[in-house]
C-alpha cells in the first residue's frame, strides 16, 4: 500500500499557495521582482494599447505578490504599482496639476487593497483543502484501507497505484478487469451496480503472497446533481480477521462435538454403574471414581498438541491413587494417544486396578502388577495388564460395566482388547490407534 506521509497534500498545492505565510522580508522582496517583470511587460505590450492603461499590468502582478508573499508582498507590489505606473506610464505635461494624478492612484490603491483580499481568501481557501486533503489521506491510512475510484458502468477501473500494488493486475482500466481480480467464487457476490451503496466481503487475488486475500469493498455512488457520475470506494484488507473467525467457528463446532461426546460418555457411565450398583451409596461411590480416572485423562490431554496425551502419562495419573509400588511400568516406546483413546484407556485401566484392589493381586502383601506399554503392532499401540502373587483367580459368569468396557472399548476405537483369568491372575492385553505427533 503506498505511503502516506505528513505534507504530501501540502506540497502538492505548493505551486498555488504556500503552506505557511512566508516572512515579511520575502514578500517585500518577491513583490519588487514581480513589480519589475510586470513594468517590462507593460512596455512590451504599451504600442498594442489604443488608450494609456497604466497599471494593466500590475493588477496580476498584485494578486501573486499577494498570494506567494502575503500581506506584505500585496502591499509592496501596490505602493510600487501606484508609483510606477503614475511615473512611467502616464502622460505628462507641464501645466498637468498634481491632483490629477490622484484620482488614478487612488483606483490602483482600492484596486490593489480588493486584489489583496482576493489573493488572502484564494490562499486560505488552497490551505484549507490541502488540509483537508491530507486529513483524509492520513484517515485513510489509519484503517487500512485504500480508495479506488470507477466509472458512472462501475466496470472500468480508474488508475490506481494502490490496487496494481495488492493486486498486481496492470491494465486495470480495462472494461470489467477489476473483476477478475476476485476469487472465482466469489465474483457473483459483486452485485450490477445500479445507483446504491455496496459492501462486500470478498477474496481479492494478493500479488505479495501469489494468493487470495479477504477484503471488504465499500463502494459509495458520486452524484452530479441526480445523475449518476462515478463511483468513490475503499478496500481493506481484513484477511487476519476472516481467518480467525473461521478459525473462531471450527473451534465452537468442535467443542459442541466434544461436549455432546462428553456427555454421552457421562450418560454410559452412570447406566452402566446402576446396573451394577447393590445400593445409592455404593452408586455414589463408584460414580465419583470413575468419573475422576476419566478427568484424570482429561487433563493429561495436551490442548497445544490437538487434545492428546502420551501413554505413559495416562497411567501415571490414573493409578496414582493405588500404591505405586505394587506396580512394575516398562515402556516398550513412546506413544501419543487422542483424546477417546486416552479417555477409554484411562477407564480400562481404572477398572482394572479397581478389580485387582478389591479380588486380585493388590488384596496380597506379595502381589503384583507389571505393564508394559508403548510396543508397536503395525500402526496400533499396544498395553499389557499381568497380575501375579495374588489369589487364585476363579472366573466368573458376572459380566459388569468393566468387563464391557474392557471388551468393547478399544475395539470401538480401531484397536483391540483381550482378556484372560489365569490362576495366577489376570491377563489383558489392548491396542490402540495411536495418534501422529504433531
Amino acid at each position: 500500500m503506498t505511503q502516506v506521509r505528513s505534507g504530501t497534500a501540502e506540497r502538492r498545492w505548493l505551486g498555488l499557495a504556500p503552506v505557511q505565510p512566508p516572512p515579511v522580508w520575502f514578500g517585500v522582496g518577491l513583490a519588487a521582482v514581480l513589480i519589475g517583470l510586470g513594468t517590462a511587460a507593460h512596455w512590451l505590450i504599451a504600442p498594442l494599447l489604443a488608450v494609456d492603461l497604466p497599471f494593466i499590468t500590475y493588477f496580476p502582478v498584485v494578486l501573486a505578490a499577494a498570494v506567494w508573499g502575503g500581506i506584505a508582498g500585496g502591499a509592496t507590489a501596490t505602493g510600487l504599482a501606484m508609483i510606477l505606473g503614475v511615473v512611467l506610464f502616464m502622460p505628462h505635461h507641464p501645466k498637468t496639476h498634481l491632483g490629477a494624478y490622484l484620482a488614478p492612484m487612488m483606483i490602483m490603491l482600492l484596486s490593489g487593497a480588493l486584489i489583496m483580499l482576493i489573493g488572502e481568501t484564494l490562499t486560505r481557501t488552497l490551505r484549507a483543502l490541502a488540509a483537508s486533503e491530507e486529513r483524509l489521506r492520513l484517515l485513510v491510512k489509519a484503517t487500512a484501507a485504500f480508495v479506488i475510484r470507477l466509472d458512472q458502468t462501475g466496470e472500468r477501473l480508474f488508475p490506481n497505484p494502490d490496487w496494481r500494488a495488492f493486486t498486481g493486475q496492470k491494465y486495470e482500466r480495462r472494461p470489467g478487469a477489476w473483476r477478475e481480480m476476485f476469487h472465482e467464487d466469489d465474483r457473483a457476490a459483486l452485485p450490477v451496480l445500479t445507483g446504491e451503496p455496496v459492501q462486500i466481503e470478498a477474496r481479492l487475488k494478493h500479488a505479495a503472497s501469489q494468493a487470495h486475500r479477504w477484503a471488504r469493498i465499500s463502494l459509495t455512488p458520486v452524484l452530479r446533481g441526480a445523475a449518476l457520475h462515478e463511483w468513490l470506494g475503499a478496500v481493506e484488507d481484513i484477511h487476519e480477521r476472516k481467518v480467525v473467525e473461521e478459525h473462531g467457528k471450527t473451534l465452537a463446532e468442535e467443542l459442541a462435538h466434544r461436549a455432546r461426546n462428553g456427555i454421552a460418555v457421562v450418560q454410559a457411565i452412570v447406566m452402566q454403574s446402576a446396573r451394577g450398583a447393590a445400593s445409592p451409596d455404593d452408586l455414589r461411590d463408584t460414580l465419583i471414581a470413575r468419573l475422576q480416572a476419566m478427568s484424570r485423562a482429561q487433563e493429561a490431554l495436551d490442548l497445544e498438541r490437538g487434545e492428546t496425551a502420551s501413554m505413559g502419562e495416562i497411567i501415571e495419573r490414573v493409578l496414582a491413587p493405588f500404591d505405586s509400588t505394587r506396580f512394575d511400568v516398562v515402556e516398550r516406546g513412546q506413544a501419543v494417544l487422542g483424546r477417546q483413546p486416552a479417555i477409554t484407556l484411562a477407564l480400562v485401566l481404572y477398572e482394572l486396578a479397581t478389580n485387582a484392589a478389591k479380588y486380585g493381586a493388590l488384596t496380597e502383601p506379595g502381589g503384583r502388577i507389571t505393564i508394559e506399554h508403548g510396543g508397536r503392532l503395525g500402526d496400533l499401540v499396544t498395553v499389557s495388564w499381568r497380575e501375579t502373587g495374588g489369589p487364585i483367580v476363579k472366573p466368573s459368569e458376572r459380566r459388569g460395566f468393566g468387563h464391557r468396557l474392557l471388551e468393547a472399548g478399544p475395539a470401538n476405537l480401531g484397536g483391540a482388547s483381550e482378556i484372560r483369568m489365569e490362576p495366577a491372575g489376570v491377563v489383558a492385553n489392548l491396542s490402540f490407534r495411536a495418534q501422529a505427533s504433531p
